[in-house]
């Protein structure tokens, strides 16, 4: 399945369009036709020196990716079930979905987007054919992994237990932390920062730690009886931090007033490209 094009919508529905050397295919990519294009902002602060302004800091912003397909219809009324397949698929009220790619080395890289409106031109070879331009726009500008990478351990009370984990990724990941079972004020530790929840947990009972910023329960903390259900609320110390995993390996380590419950640890590995 090297060389495929997908595209998951905003309401979770998955649309194979394209693999390389398919037998049949109806939605083409043409050749050479893919672009991406980040976009970092340097910021520059004008001086009192005359030769020269000060260098501060750099953003990223949203980035593009674009892909030109040939939609390969039999009759003019296929063609016309292949337009409406194709702007039905790229729907935006679904909200963000997220392009995955299989490359022809074998990588499977996945953007979150959000579809711009698609621009289909007739195709002046053929009466039963078209052109489609199709630009995808992501706020969070990295590509990443497929699946979440995962690590585990459990809290042994106030004894600080060490958790490995590899971020393969071009820049620093933003975990979550699915704790279960019984804990009392349970703390995490990346480096120097620490985040703390000021709760607890029975058995049964989970505790979400959410790190990201750009998910649907964005940076916070809850607790749901079984893993399921309505969500609980918790607050957290003063002292503590959101944190990110480090590129590399990096530990991660644990503990908290008293418990065992186990931790699971996830994240995606996120990279500058596809490739």
């Amino acid at each position: 399945m090297s060389n495929s094009f997908y595209y998951v919508d905003g309401g979770a529905t998955t649309h194979h369009w394209f693999t390389a050397g398919s037998a049949g295919c109806q939605y083409l990519a043409l050749r050479n036709t893919e672009r991406w294009t980040p976009n970092r902002e340097n910021f520059v602060e004008g001086t009192p020196n005359r030769m020269a302004n000060q260098y501060r800091s750099s953003t990223w912003k949203e980035a593009t990716y674009e892909v030109q397909l040939l939609l390969k219809g039999t009759s003019g009324a296929s063609l016309e079930a292949l337009k409406g397949n194709w702007e039905t698929w790229h729907d935006s009220e679904l909200g963000e979905g997220f392009v995955k790619r299989i490359t022809q080395s074998g990588n499977t890289r996945c953007l979150d987007c959000l579809p711009a409106l698609p621009s289909i031109e007739p195709d002046g070879e053929s009466p039963v054919s078209a052109i489609v331009t199709q630009r995808y726009i992501a706020a969070f500008p990295w590509w990443r992994d497929n699946a979440q990478s995962t690590a585990g351990s459990a809290f042994t009370g106030s004894t600080s237990v060490n958790v490995t984990c590899g971020n393969t990724g071009d820049i620093a990941s933003y975990p979550v932390f699915v704790i279960t079972g019984i804990v009392n004020k349970p703390r995490v530790t990346i480096s120097t920062d620490t985040f703390q929840v000021n709760g607890t947990s029975g058995a049964g009972t989970t505790i979400t730690v959410d790190m990201r910023p750009q998910s649907a329960n964005r940076m916070s903390v809850y607790k749901q009886t079984g893993g399921t259900g309505a969500k609980t609320y918790l607050t957290i110390t003063s002292a503590s931090k959101y944190l990110t995993l480090p590129k590399g390996t990096s530990g991660v380590g644990l503990d908290a007033t008293s418990g065992n419950a186990t931790v699971v640890i996830s994240w995606y590995n996120y990279h500058r490209s596809m490739f």
